[in-house]
């Protein structure tokens, strides 16, 4: 049998949250505009899932920046850069 190790799970950095909060900003966008294609349809039914659609982007769209704005403040500091190469078990 093999042994797994397990692997230490890193705390997000604030590039990393900045990134989720762009990527949250545009899934909004998508969906208002998602939305407005459902509004000019035909049907009772398309109208109200463009209200739907409408609301759920409406709050991606809020939640992106807020997101992206405290990701300063939130993230996890950069870990410093690994030397590829270097022995990092000696200590002189």
């Amino acid at each position: 049998m093999s042994e797994k190790t397990a692997l230490p799970i890193l705390p997000h950095t604030a590039a990393d949250l900045r990134r989720a909060g762009i990527t949250i900003f545009l899934s909004g966008i998508l969906l208002l505009v998602l939305g407005w294609r459902f509004f000019v349809g035909k049907d009772l039914g398309d109208q109200a899932g463009a209200l739907t659609l409408w609301v759920v982007g409406g709050v991606l769209v809020l939640i992106g920046p807020t997101v992206f704005f405290t990701a300063s403040k939130k993230g996890a500091p950069e870990p410093p850069p690994e030397v590829i190469g270097q022995d990092t078990t000696r200590t002189t």
